[in-house]
């Protein structure tokens, strides 16, 4: 089940790297507000990737955090693109989120799986 939960986070992860550094008209026409748009895909990659390393949750979590600074300063290398702040932050706040909820479902099965265990 990791391995396909660490597929997933590599897959959503290149998607969301290829729309945030790719032409602007590949990206979603998503109907809501970008910034909650921005959030919720690195919600999802802070989320798989800090359930794809369940013995080290925070090392998954400083990947994802890498991966925004990464992104963010890497789009002043292509024309038409430009990283800022707030961008990050959102992202950030997002990867968080998901990380979070991640945290509580590890944290819920490990405690389920030693009082089975008992």
């Amino acid at each position: 089940m990791t391995t396909l939960i660490r597929v997933a986070a590599v897959l959503v992860t290149l998607l969301v790297a290829f729309l945030t550094l790719g032409p602007v008209g590949i990206r979603s026409l998503s109907p809501i507000d970008p910034a909650y748009d921005r959030a919720l895909a690195f919600a999802l990659i802070g989320f798989l990737g800090t359930l794809s390393a369940p013995r080290r949750p925070w090392l998954a979590l400083l990947l994802v955090i890498g991966v925004i600074v990464g992104l963010e300063l890497s789009q002043y290398l292509f024309p038409g693109r430009h990283g800022r702040l707030i961008d990050g932050v959102e992202k950030l706040v997002g990867a968080f989120a998901g990380a979070a909820c991640a945290f509580v479902i590890l944290r819920l099965t490990r405690r389920r799986t030693s009082t089975a265990a008992e």
